[in-house]
Parts: structure tokens; C-alpha cells; sequence
């Protein structure tokens, strides 16, 4: 039986592609390189809970991976002060679960420690974490972190020392003639050298106490003329609004509408019967610049605060006091929910 059969030309591939091909194929054979360790017998505990819980005494280790053998289970361990998908401390631990019985076997890698060399690039730095840190601390809510740690990043931190704050204090405390312009109604700075009055005749001394204080007291000729029509004062300090660390304290009232309307602001160093008599004086004594007649309001509402009841009272005398009960009626109503 005759075929016919066609001749197909030879294919010659130049040396550069020959190279080329090489390559691939020798990139294509090489597979990763898995360390071997060597491994320790440390200790043999009894049962799993015991193994789990000294592992999280030590304080340093975070789970890797797990794996399954007919002998038992061996979960691996790594250096948790590095990022998990990065390069990794060559110290490792592994506890062995052994199938027969209920022991626990901790062994340990011979390697030592090498995660201070290892370069962990993380997209908080050190400075924006020591700075949430700090708004943890007044309880701040993830939100209000948010709009703060941006308003330092489009403004810069705004860091200022007790010398020009005071500085600051003299150049706004003239009398704007804009009703809306908010001025420094009174200030009082005292440095370490210095003394409170109020510190004098105190017996009791706070060895935690810095001796540097400041007491800013901010308002508007608006403001002030609205507070001489009121009778009731809301005094009362609230940690969701700080300044330096320092938190604001609001001095208002509130009207038939059942809104707040504010009298003024304070940043004081602290929240002791002094600050609060400073408030309350720089208030009265703003109100009756401003209107020329006098101020003196009959009922405080506030928290059960006994450093603002005695400042009131030596401000503006014996007075109606109500107790603002509104903390602990959320608190309840958590509680039952």
C-alpha cells in the first residue's frame, strides 16, 4: 500500500532562544527551600490546658500552623513580635499531642532569636499608635479618634508650651467688638516656682501634683449676654472633648426648648474645687463687665461632684442644688437591657 508523505522542514531555533528556554525550565525545577529545624525536648505536661496555658505565660509566642500525623497533632508556635506574613524568627516552639495518651510535649527549635533584625514595615507608625493610646485613655469613642488623629494630619500636632499658651492668653484677652468673637475672659498660670493661694491653706498635699498650673476661661459677648437672663447653670466637664490632653470644661444653661446653650468654655490643669471657683468667678465677673449688672444665678445642676457644689457656693452663695441623674439612668437602663 503506497503512503504519500510530505517532507516538513527541519526547525532550527538560534542559540539565544536555546538560552532562553534554559532558563525557564531551570527557574520552573527550583522549589523553595524549607528550613530543617532541630528540635528539643523541653517539658511534658499532663494535659492540653496546662501546655496552652504556659505558653501563654511566656508572652512571646502566637500559633503558625498545625499538623496532623498518625503519631499526633503538632501545632507550631512562632515569635508573635513579628508580622505573620513577613519574614519570621528563626526561634520556634511545637507541642506535640501525642495520640496514646493525654500528654502534651513542648519542644523547642535549637535557633536563637533573630526577630530584632527582622525590619517589620507597619502603616501605623510608633507615633500615631502612642497617640490613640493617649485618646483611649479619655475614652474616646473609635469615631471621634478617627476625626482627631486626621485633624492632626491636616493641621499638624499642635504642641505648645506653658509660656506661650499664656502668651497666647494676653493677646486674645482684649474685648473684641465683634459680638461673636470669642476672647480669653480670664487666665491665671502658675509655674513651678510659684504658689496657689488656694494651695496655702490646703493640709493636703498631692506628691503626684505638678506644681505648674493654667486656668483658661473662653466665651463671646453673646454668650455673656445671654447668661445674665439665666437662673440655672449646667456645670460639669466631659472627656469626649480634650484639648492637650487637658478636658473641657462647659458652663451653660438650658432653655424652654430643652437644648443646651453654652455660656463659655475652661481648660484647667485639673478639676478641683480651686479650678471650678475660678470658672464660676470668671463667668460672673465676664457677665457683669459685659451687661454692667449683677449676675447671680439660684440653682447648679450637675453631677454629685462635691468640688463643683463648693465652688458654686463661694461664688454665688448657698443655692438650689439639682442632680443631674442622667449617667446613672443609662447606666440602669444597660443594665436591664
Amino acid at each position: 500500500m503506497n503512503s504519500n508523505f510530505s517532507q516538513i522542514v527541519q526547525y532550527e531555533s538560534d542559540e539565544e532562544m536555546v538560552n532562553e528556554n534554559n532558563q525557564v525550565q531551570d527557574s520552573i525545577k527550583k522549589r523553595r527551600k524549607y528550613k530543617v529545624y532541630t528540635w528539643v525536648k523541653d517539658i511534658v505536661f499532663n494535659n492540653k490546658e496546662d501546655a496552652l496555658k504556659y505558653i501563654d505565660n511566656e508572652n512571646q509566642w502566637g500559633h503558625y500552623f498545625t499538623n496532623y500525623t498518625k503519631d499526633g497533632k503538632k501545632a507550631y508556635y512562632r515569635r508573635n513580635k513579628v508580622r505573620y506574613r513577613t519574614t519570621q524568627c528563626s526561634a520556634r516552639v511545637c507541642l506535640f499531642y501525642d495520640a496514646n495518651n493525654d500528654d502534651v510535649v513542648l519542644f523547642r527549635s535549637d535557633e536563637i532569636h533573630t526577630h530584632q533584625n527582622i525590619k517589620t514595615i507597619s502603616k501605623i507608625s510608633i507615633e500615631i499608635k502612642t497617640e490613640i493610646n493617649k485618646l483611649i485613655e479619655f475614652k474616646l469613642k473609635p469615631k471621634a479618634i478617627l476625626e482627631s488623629l486626621h485633624g492632626q494630619r491636616r493641621y499638624g500636632q499642635s504642641i505648645i508650651s506653658l509660656g506661650q499658651l499664656e502668651q497666647w492668653c494676653i493677646d486674645c484677652n482684649l474685648l473684641p467688638e465683634n459680638d461673636d468673637e470669642a476672647f480669653v475672659t480670664s487666665y491665671e498660670f502658675m509655674y513651678d516656682e510659684e504658689e496657689d493661694d488656694d494651695d496655702v491653706n490646703n493640709t493636703i498635699n498631692d506628691p503626684d501634683e505638678n506644681n505648674a498650673k493654667f486656668r483658661i476661661f473662653i466665651s463671646t459677648k453673646r454668650l455673656l449676654k445671654l447668661a445674665l437672663n439665666a437662673t440655672k447653670i449646667h456645670a460639669d466637664a466631659t472627656y469626649r472633648l480634650i484639648w492637650q490632653g487637658f478636658p473641657v470644661l462647659i458652663v451653660g444653661t438650658t432653655g424652654l426648648d430643652r437644648l443646651f446653650h453654652p455660656f463659655g468654655m475652661a481648660i484647667c490643669s485639673n478639676e478641683k474645687t480651686k479650678d471650678l471657683k475660678f470658672i464660676f468667678e470668671s463667668l460672673k465677673k465676664g457677665v457683669e463687665k459685659i451687661n454692667e449688672e449683677q449676675y447671680s444665678p439660684i440653682i447648679l445642676i450637675s453631677d454629685a461632684s462635691n468640688a463643683i457644689r463648693n465652688a458654686f457656693e463661694m461664688i454665688f452663695g448657698k443655692r438650689l442644688l439639682i442632680m443631674c441623674w442622667a449617667h446613672m439612668r443609662r447606666n440602669i437602663i444597660s443594665k436591664i437591657q
